[in-house]
């Protein structure tokens, strides 16, 4: 007889952080919005689509959402951060020349 399998690594493993390189997570909206347009194009131009074509545009419809969703959601993060940045910069005062204020 063979070990018994562990209870509940499946589930853990299935829900931990995946850490992508930089570069990978910055083309992901775009892999994302060129494999929705690609299907969406597959799905209407198709010679004979058959029962095929619900099932494309279904994914095309479904990839679009997710690759603009990432650049909002990327965006708002982006400018939440800008203005947080902002409001924990000192106020610039008036700078005077050396001696002006004498």
């Amino acid at each position: 007889m063979g070990a018994p399998a562990r209870a509940g690594t499946s589930g853990r493993r299935a829900f931990r952080r995946v850490w992508l390189p930089p570069v990978v997570y910055a083309a992901m909206p775009w892999i994302y919005c060129g494999l929705g347009a690609a299907a969406l194009l597959s799905g209407l131009f198709l010679p004979h689509p058959g029962w095929l074509a619900p099932y494309l545009l279904l994914m095309a419809v479904t990839a679009l959402h997710a690759g603009l969703w990432f650049l909002m959601l990327r965006r708002r993060y982006r400018l939440g951060r800008l203005r947080r940045r902002r409001q924990a910069r000192p106020p610039a005062g008036r700078a005077l020349p050396d001696g002006a204020g004498m």
